[in-house]
């Protein structure tokens, strides 16, 4: 580098670190992780964070620890980059920051002029045993501000690194695995244990935890007491239910970080754990059944997969190795401290994958190959962590083609919690390539990689869908591409645990990168930094008028790096020298933009790319049923419903413009993918009916209840993977009651049997005195995970329409809220119960006499909201916080309200205002309305249908 001075001046240089080039090998090394901006350090009295002392005098060194403190991980951090500032300072002087196991250096971070100042610097040093040190020249209070992380180089053989402290609340029984000689039961509908003579007996209500490493429970189990009963030659009976952990124990630490060791499943021996000191073990050779199966390598033969067009497809092969893996994992919660919880997985998912394709395709594994190659891991601990992986894989295509390739990638991917309980999400890699090609016209997307769940104590805390996915396609000038992007979506069940977390849905994707392009007539595009220079003619992610815009180009072929110029862009976008457009569009429409981009050696080529930028509505909503020239679709929508963090929204429609492809059905059932902004149909296979149905969606939106015409009737699809499972249980009943459990395993078809999609298990619902149901219940709705199930029905020992609440894990059920309709001399009909997703609230709607008139009527917990007396009334969802209740009626005395149509509103018990999301037209067929699941309870949008069309509020 070079340095200018306008006026002479002594320069001093002092090097922090370097970046590599492009010519550099890939790895984990030096992947940057930023993380919310975190004081680690305060020097000032009454505010001192990670310090004790007086003012840090002139010639003081302050050490600063950094590792396993939120948000930077115990272990995975190579350097650290943080806002140093000193302030209060006595004289001039400087500051220099160096790692703890290093000599001081003659260099200074953070130079200070005179007394009195206050004065910051962006730092960057390696740490030292996970910390560094600040020493001052001067007297002077100091701050550190961590902004951020490097990683280090992947070492699996690294030394394993180990703690766990635990203190049982008052009450809790912590067993020992050799007390208990039987264990059935799972997490969903509680255990039973079997104590053996001579061990004490834990009280009803009162918290129990076995510890794992035994041989009839090696995840060990944890919950509060059911019932306990006298069992034969001495022993006892003691039933379970699982509770959070917190519940449990007064304080409790467990902290891992070491290689990954999977272990084959075996249904005839309980899983076995590992020397915690041994690396992978890569050709084992475990047998489960009839099958050897490697702890590294998953193949997915043509027995594994099944396919829509089974002679439209030759898989030859189709190989995930998951090499150098470890794991991190930590939580702490004590009686005085914030909780905490932090995950992360390191490893090299290798891919090789050869297909020859004819016609449309669709193939998936099957369910059996999905459960005869899970593999499992337990975390050596007395209180277990248990690592579960099963493989994952979705392939579409159409046209006619070839494509072969082999992928190795690096990866690291995470999570862990602020100290307001947010998240911060670890997320980085990298890949290299060999062996790339296509032949023919070929359409196509794969995921393949795993499904990884993290348990304590049997219950799973965290799901993980991770791994590559591949886009082949054709663009119109007849060019083929193949591109990557490493995919991880998260669901984040730490409430499971620690009863204060909140459930969260994260998905994101690294890339993606191009592995390949070619023309005709230009050749093979594979070389990397070599080949034809070649401008991509693609689509660009849509934007929307008044919402921040960002997007890159992308190129192929060539040597990097790529200088870009870009003409013709839409008003407020602008783009950099590198590529990237960002900005905030003014002005809807669709601009065709010219584009020019420059490598290394002056090779120059041009293109174009396409940006849409859609319209929003006069009250600010996002258009959810978006045509695909920008504008309102061209038919009707209706039934919308999305998931708690508003990234799908599905609705049906006959609109013929929403995707490529228009479908002959009279009405489809359509998916809003809004964080590529894209919007997608849902076929089920060998639906011939010329209606498709939206049943139910989950709470947190990935999986939706869907009906066709064909058999079988009902289809659970997965918005992740977009793959359509059959559900083969069920009739087709006259009933708008359906709903799907947050892992997609549960579901009740509107009748008294919740079915479990996994073994084919099937639970009835009974009135409280265990009687079968004297007919069929309706508005059946699950809270979140389906483990408490809300219905209404007649009789059951009360009068018509009550209330009932049925604890799926007991299998009991309890009144909830009785009902008497006023022809029988009562007042209370009840219509609808909505329960929240962490059943911590409910909405209830009752039909009563309102002078001459019936009126309906919103409570909230079973207390009547006086304010809100309506003609008619539709609860569309409950919000944990506040709570906050979304709700459709028709009334001139709520805000806005209309006597002809519906309009939507929201109601905060906190404040007791109601306001109106969305007005009515003033007639019925332009009046505004919203569906069961139409709130997204964390972001507080409302999905909700006007005009026909689809939209989804702002966030308040």
């Amino acid at each position: 580098m070079k340095l200018y001075v306008a006026q002479s001046s002594h320069l001093i240089a002092d090097v922090a670190g370097w970046f590599t080039g492009p010519a550099a090998a890939d790895g984990t090394a030096g992947l940057f992780v930023p993380t919310r901006p975190t004081r680690v350090l305060e020097t000032r009295p009454g505010q001192q964070i990670g310090y004790s002392g007086g003012k840090p005098a002139a010639g003081a060194t302050v050490a600063v620890r950094i590792a396993g403190r939120e948000p930077v991980p115990s272990a995975g951090a190579a350097a650290v980059v943080a806002n140093v500032t000193a302030t209060e300072t006595a004289s001039s002087g400087y500051v220099t920051a160096f790692p703890a196991d290093a000599d001081r250096p003659v260099a200074s971070s953070l130079n200070l002029e005179q007394a009195g100042q206050t004065r910051p610097n962006l730092v960057t040093t390696r740490l030292g045993g996970g910390s560094f040190h600040l020493y001052t020249t001067a007297a002077t209070h100091l701050l550190v501000d961590v902004a951020g992380y490097f990683t280090p180089e992947l070492n699996p053989a690294a030394p394993v690194t180990r703690r766990e402290t635990y203190e049982p609340a008052s009450g809790t029984t912590v067993l020992e695995p050799a007390s208990v000689s039987a264990v059935s039961g799972d997490t969903a509908n509680g255990y039973t244990l079997t104590l053996t003579p001579g061990t004490p007996r834990p009280a009803v209500g009162a918290g129990v935890v076995l510890k794992g490493g035994g041989e009839v429970s090696p995840q060990g189990l944890a919950g509060t007491v059911g019932t306990v009963t006298a069992g034969t030659n001495g022993t006892t009976t003691v039933t379970v239910t699982p509770a959070p952990l917190d519940r449990l124990f007064d304080n409790l630490t467990i902290g891992y970080d070491g290689p990954v060791d999977l272990i084959p499943q075996d249904t005839n021996s309980s899983a076995r754990q590992p020397d915690a000191g041994a690396g992978p073990r890569r050709q084992s050779g475990v047998v489960t059944g009839s099958t050897s199966i490697d702890h590294s390598i998953i193949k997915f033969g043509p027995q594994a997969l099944r396919c829509t067009v089974a002679d439209g497809v030759e898989v030859s092969v189709a190989v995930a190795r998951f090499e150098n893996t470890r794991v991190h994992f930590e939580q702490r919660t004590g009686l005085f401290t914030t909780p905490f919880l932090s995950f992360w997985i390191q490893t090299e998912p290798v891919v090789e994958f050869s297909a020859a394709v004819q016609g449309k395709v669709t193939c998936a594994l099957t369910d059996a190959f999905r459960r005869d190659h899970k593999l499992t891991w337990v975390l050596p601990t007395q209180i277990p962590v248990t690592v579960d992986l099963a493989p994952a894989f979705q392939f579409e295509a159409t046209v006619a083609g070839k494509v072969t390739f082999t992928q190795h990638f690096y990866r690291m991917v995470g999570v862990s919690t602020n100290p307001d309980l947010s998240l911060h999400v670890y997320n980085a890699g990298s890949r290299t390539g060999e062996g790339v090609t296509v032949t023919g016209e070929l359409s196509a997307s794969l995921l393949i990689g795993a499904d990884v769940s993290v348990k304590v104590l049997g219950v799973a805390g965290l799901g993980v869908n991770l791994g590559p996915k591949f886009t082949a396609s054709v663009d119109t000038a007849r060019c083929v591409a193949l591109t990557v992007g490493i995919h991880a979506d998260f669901d984040v069940l730490f409430n499971a645990w620690i009863k204060e977390f909140s459930y969260t849905f994260l998905s994101f994707t690294l890339g993606p990168w191009n592995m390949y392009y070619r023309c005709p007539g230009t050749g093979d595009g594979t070389g990397p930094g070599g080949g034809t220079l070649t401008v991509r003619s693609t689509a660009l992610p849509d934007g929307t008028v008044g919402r921040p815009y960002r997007a890159s180009l992308t190129v192929i072929g060539g040597t990097a790096p790529y200088t870009w110029q870009a003409t013709g862009l839409p008003p407020g976008i602008s783009a950099t020298a590198g590529g990237h457009l960002g900005g905030t569009p003014t002005g809807a429409g669709s601009t065709t933009i010219a584009v020019t981009v420059t490598d290394a050696k002056g090779k120059r080529a041009s293109g174009h790319a396409t940006l849409r930028v859609t319209e929003t509505t006069a009250t600010g909503p996002e258009l959810i049923s978006v045509a695909r020239t920008g504008g309102p679709a061209n038919g009707h929508t209706y039934a919308l419903m999305t998931g708690a963090d508003a990234r799908y929204v599905y609705f049906q429609s006959d609109a013929t413009d929403l995707t490529a492809d228009a479908s002959s059905r009279d009405v489809s059932v359509f998916l809003r993918d809004r964080s590529v902004g894209v919007t997608r149909r849902i076929d089920l296979p060998g639906g011939t009916g010329p209606v498709n149905k939206l049943l139910a969606t989950s709470s947190n939106g990935r999986y939706a209840l869907v009906s066709n015409g064909g058999e079988p009737t009902f289809w659970r699809y997965d918005a992740q993977t977009g793959s359509a499972t059959p559900v083969p249980f069920g009739n087709w009943t006259n009933t708008d009651s359906y709903s799907i459990s947050d892992d997609g395993d549960l579901v009740n078809l509107g009748g008294v049997t919740m079915y479990r999609l996994s073994d084919g298990t099937q639970t009835v619902m009974t009135c409280p005195d265990g009687q079968n149901l004297p007919r069929s219940p309706w508005d059946v709705g699950f809270a979140g995970d389906g483990a408490t199930v809300y219905f209404t029905v007649d009789g059951c020992g009360q009068s018509q329409n009550s209330a009932f609440r049925f604890t799926l894990t007991t299998r009991t059920t309890t009144a909830f809220l009785a009902g008497k309709c006023w022809w029988n001399g009562g007042n209370i009909c009840v219509e609808q119960v909505v329960p929240s997703v962490s059943d911590a609230h409910t909405a209830i709607v009752r039909l009563a006499p309102a002078g001459s008139d019936i009126a309906y009527r919103l409570l909230l917990d079973r207390v009547e909201v006086p304010a809100i007396v309506v003609p008619r009334l539709n609860v569309c969802g409950v919000a944990d916080d506040g709570p906050r209740v979304v709700f459709a009626a028709t009334s001139t005395l709520l805000p806005g309200g209309s006597p002809q149509g519906y309009s939507v509103f929201l109601y905060r018990a906190a404040t007791g205002e109601i306001t109106r999301v969305s007005p009515a037209a003033g007639s019925a067929d332009e009046s505004s309305y919203c569906s069961h699941r139409g709130l997204a309870a964390q972001t507080g949008q409302v999905a909700y249908t006007h005009h026909d069309q689809a939209y989804l509020s702002s966030a308040p």
